[in-house]
C-alpha cells in the first residue's frame, strides 16, 4: 500500500513533466519595416525567432505555391543556438508580372515539430507612388458565338480583396465594335455581379472580336487589373422584298427592290410567273433568263447582293398591243356593219338542156335587203355578153325586167325596176340567154348592179363580183 508521501512524489513529477512540454518549442515576433512598395522595391519585414529548445534548431521560411508565382521570399532559412533569439530581416520582392495592388501574402514558418503562418500584408504601388493600390479580381463570361440582330452581353463579377470600401472604380470596356465605361462600387471584401448589354449593327462582318476591359481606380492613368474575352459573330443570310406597282391604260409597271439584310454576299434568283402568252407582253429592261420552275414557266432576275446592299429591277406587262388590236377588229367589224351596203345583189348562171337545138344559159339574179331598214326605188341593171342573146320568160314567182336594150356592139343590158325592199326581203331575177354560135368552154358573165336610195334618201350603188356559167361541153348543139 502506498504511502501519501510516495503519492506526492509522483504528482509532483507528473506536474514537472507538464510544465517541460507545455513550453512552447519556439517564439516568434513579426512586424513590417516598410510594406507599401513601389514596384521597383521589395518589402521588408522584421523577423525575431527564440529558441527554446536544448538544442541548436534551423527554422525554414516558404510561400504558398500561388504567392511564389508573384514574390520571391528571402531568406528560406535561418539557425538559431539552443536557448538564443535571432533577429532577421525578411523581404518580398515582386516579381515583374506582379499587378500594382493590396497583397495579403502568408509566409509558413516551420520549425522542429512545429509551424506557424507569420501574415505579411504588402501594399505594391507604381513606380513613383506610394498611394494605396487597390486589389479587385475582375472576371468576365459572354456568349462565344453571337448574331449581330441580338443584343450582347457582358456578365462581370468584381471581387474586392481589400478590407477597404472602393466607392470610385471605372471600368473601361473597349472592342472594335463598340466601347463604353460604367462605375463600379465594392465594399470591402465584397463580390459583385453586372451585366451590360450592347446593341450590334446588324450587318457586322462575321469572325471573331476580341473585348479588352479594364478596371480604373481614382484618377489613376493604368488599369488596376486587366481582362480580355473573344467572341464570334455568326454569318446570317436574309433578304427583304419591296415591290411598287403602277397602273394605266391596260399598262402594269413593277418596280422590285431585293435588299440583303443579311451580313455575307449572297446570289439571289428573283421570278416572275410567266407563261407562253403573257411572256408576249411581258418586257424588262434588266437581263433575264427564261427558266421552268417545277411545273410553270418563270422570267428570272439573277442578282449579286453584297451585305446592306440592294438591286432594283424593273418589268411591266402591256397589253396595249393587244387591246388596240381587238378594238381595231371591232371597230372595223362595227364599221363594216355601219358602212356595208344594206342590199347585195349576187347572180350565178346554169346551163338547161335541151331537147332540140342548142343548149340555154338560165341566169338568176339575188337581190336581197339585208338591212333593218327599208330601201326605196331599186334599180337592177345586168349585162349580157355579145355571144349571148336574151330570152325573155314569163314564168310564175319570176319578175319580168322592166326593160331590155340592145347596144351597138352587142351586148344587151336588162333593168328592173322595184319600188322597194322591205328588210330582209330577198327577190329573185330570172332570164335566159342562147347562144349565137356554137361554142365550147365557159362563158364569163360581167357584174350585176343594184342601185336604190336608203331611208336618208341617200342614192348608193352595190355592184357584184363578175361569174363564170358553163363548162367544156356546154352549148354544144345536139346532132
Amino acid at each position: 500500500m502506498k504511502t501519501p508521501s510516495s503519492t506526492r512524489i509522483v504528482f509532483t513529477a507528473i506536474i514537472a513533466l507538464l510544465a517541460v512540454t507545455s513550453v512552447a518549442a519556439f517564439q516568434e515576433q513579426f512586424r513590417p519595416i516598410d510594406n507599401v512598395i513601389d514596384i521597383d522595391e521589395k518589402a521588408t519585414f522584421n523577423l525575431t525567432i527564440t529558441n527554446n529548445q536544448e538544442t541548436d534548431e534551423t527554422y525554414r521560411l516558404s510561400l504558398s505555391v500561388d504567392q511564389t508565382t508573384s514574390w520571391i521570399l528571402s531568406p528560406n532559412s535561418v539557425r538559431v543556438p539552443a536557448g538564443e533569439s535571432r533577429t532577421i530581416t525578411v523581404t518580398l520582392d515582386p516579381r515583374s508580372n506582379t499587378r500594382p495592388g493590396s497583397y495579403f501574402t502568408r509566409i509558413q514558418l516551420s520549425g522542429e515539430g512545429e509551424q506557424r503562418v507569420l501574415s505579411a500584408p504588402i501594399s505594391l504601388g507604381q513606380e513613383g507612388r506610394r498611394d494605396f493600390v487597390p486589389n479587385v479580381g475582375m472576371t468576365v463570361t459572354n456568349e462565344e458565338n453571337v448574331d449581330p440582330r441580338e443584343p450582347f452581353s457582358l456578365s462581370f463579377e468584381f471581387h474586392n480583396r481589400n478590407r477597404r470600401t472602393l466607392p470610385n472604380l471605372t471600368a473601361q470596356v473597349n472592342s472594335d465594335l463598340f466601347q463604353t465605361s460604367f462605375p463600379v462600387s465594392l465594399d470591402g471584401l465584397e463580390r459583385e455581379g453586372q451585366n451590360v448589354f450592347f446593341t450590334l449593327n446588324d450587318t457586322t462582318t462575321p469572325g471573331e472580336y476580341n473585348v479588352n476591359i479594364d478596371l480604373y481606380f481614382g484618377e489613376q492613368n493604368n488599369p488596376i487589373t486587366s481582362y480580355t474575352t473573344t467572341f464570334n459573330i455568326i454569318a446570317y443570310r436574309d433578304i427583304s422584298i419591296q415591290q411598287e406597282q403602277g397602273e394605266a391604260w391596260f399598262k402594269t409597271a413593277y418596280t422590285t427592290t431585293i435588299h440583303n439584310d443579311g451580313n455575307v454576299e449572297r446570289s439571289y434568283a428573283h421570278n416572275v410567273s410567266a407563261p407562253w402568252f403573257e411572256r408576249l407582253f411581258l418586257s424588262s429592261p434588266n437581263t433575264t433568263a427564261i427558266v421552268a420552275d417545277g411545273e410553270q414557266t418563270v422570267k428570272q432576275w439573277n442578282l449579286y447582293l453584297a451585305p446592306n446592299s440592294s438591286q432594283t429591277i424593273t418589268y411591266e406587262r402591256n397589253y396595249r398591243g393587244l387591246v388596240a388590236a381587238i378594238l381595231l377588229i371591232a371597230i372595223s367589224i362595227a364599221a363594216y356593219f355601219f358602212f356595208r351596203s344594206p342590199v347585195v345583189v349576187k347572180k350565178e348562171g346554169t346551163v338547161v338542156k335541151t331537147s332540140n337545138g342548142p343548149d340555154k344559159l338560165k341566169i338568176r339574179v339575188y337581190l336581197r335587203n339585208r338591212g333593218r331598214k327599208t330601201t326605196y326605188n331599186v334599180s337592177v341593171t345586168d349585162t349580157i355578153p355579145s355571144i349571148l342573146e336574151y330570152e325573155s320568160q314569163n314564168e310564175v314567182g319570176y319578175i319580168s325586167p322592166t326593160r331590155v336594150r340592145k347596144k351597138r356592139k352587142g351586148k344587151t343590158t336588162i333593168h328592173w325596176d322595184i319600188d322597194k325592199l322591205d328588210p330582209l326581203e330577198e327577190r329573185i331575177l330570172v332570164y335566159e340567154a342562147t347562144p349565137r354560135l356554137e361554142v365550147l368552154g365557159k362563158v364569163d358573165l360581167p357584174s350585176v348592179k343594184a342601185q336604190f336610195e336608203d331611208q336618208d334618201g341617200d342614192v348608193r350603188v352595190y355592184e357584184s363580183w363578175s361569174t363564170t356559167a358553163g363548162s367544156e361541153d356546154s352549148f354544144m348543139e345536139k346532132r
